[in-house]
């Protein structure tokens, strides 16, 4: 991705990475990476601008999460970097976005899809794909669907 430096300019590079810093992921604990820069916001900030001016493309690193009942479960993390031009953008968006998901608790994750008033043979379905090439027979799967 490249942006022009007028766009990079508002952006909010700072803010950005004081939060990339500062907040954990899902439920991760703060990064080595991110507590090593707690103290240098400034050079996250300018590493970012110049990145995102001179044309960055993001890279992942996979990281092992444990998943309760399923052994460990591949994530991918990208660069406080990447992150930090990620937010700044989804900040300049935020406005005009809905509420994230996430900050609507599991009850709302629970109750997606659910009509109490469907009959009891109707049933929704919901399933963690994550892990749905490992673990599910795609030759059953095909035939279900």
């Amino acid at each position: 991705m490249k942006l022009s430096a007028e766009f990079a300019k508002s952006l909010g590079f700072g803010e950005a990475a004081k939060d990339v810093v500062s907040r954990p992921l899902l439920e991760l604990p703060l990064l080595v990476s991110e507590r090593a820069l707690a103290d240098r916001v400034d050079v996250l900030t300018a590493s970012a601008s110049a990145m995102a001016t001179a044309g960055h493309t993001p890279s992942m690193d996979v990281i092992a999460m444990p998943k309760r009942g399923y052994g460990p479960r591949p994530i991918g993390i990208l660069s406080p970097v990447a992150r930090t031009i990620y937010e700044s953008i989804v900040g300049r968006l935020q406005p005009h976005l809905p509420k994230p998901s996430r900050e609507q608790g599991i009850g709302a994750h629970r109750a997606f899809g659910v009509d109490e008033g469907r009959p009891s043979e109707v049933r929704v379905v919901d399933m963690d794909i994550a892990a749905c090439y490992e673990y599910i027979d795609h030759h059953i799967l095909a035939d279900e669907v």
